[in-house]
């Protein structure tokens, strides 16, 4: 005779809280802002700054690019160099980046006129999500 266990699974242990998904549910974003938001969060920001120190950097390079008419490499350095100014803390840095973002925008990418509209509570949800994954949340 065969005996067989049945192991039910606890699901509140089974759940793991991702602070992206926490601070989103908290500032209340509805999925527009919430890809924005992802969208706007650097994967390897330790890399970036490798390479260059800041983001002022970055976007040097990307006036730079747009003077000499490159314009779809110079909106994707000014669009790194928004992420990087909110992955610093800068708002005010990430804003001013996202306005040239806009202006040199090739693609017309419609995920700047989303961070446009709503760049408060997107840059909010980037910046909390930077802390809390930092531990100074």
């Amino acid at each position: 005779m065969t005996r067989s266990i049945v192991c039910e699974a606890d699901p509140v242990s089974q759940t793991t809280t991702d602070p992206f998904d926490s601070i989103v549910a908290k500032l209340k974003l509805d999925d527009e802002q919430k890809h924005a938001a992802a969208e706007l969060i650097l994967l390897n920001p330790d890399l970036l700054l490798e390479q260059y120190k800041n983001s002022e950097g970055l976007s040097i390079e990307a006036e730079t690019l747009t003077k000499n008419h490159n314009l779809v490499v110079a909106e994707n350095r000014f669009a790194t160099a928004l992420k990087l100014a909110l992955y610093e803390g800068d708002s005010a840095q990430a804003r001013k980046y996202l306005t040239k973002c806009i202006k040199v925008n090739q693609a017309k990418n419609s995920i700047y006129k989303t961070v446009s509209e709503d760049f408060d509570v997107v840059s909010e949800c980037v910046l909390k999500f930077y802390r809390a994954k930092s531990g100074s949340a």
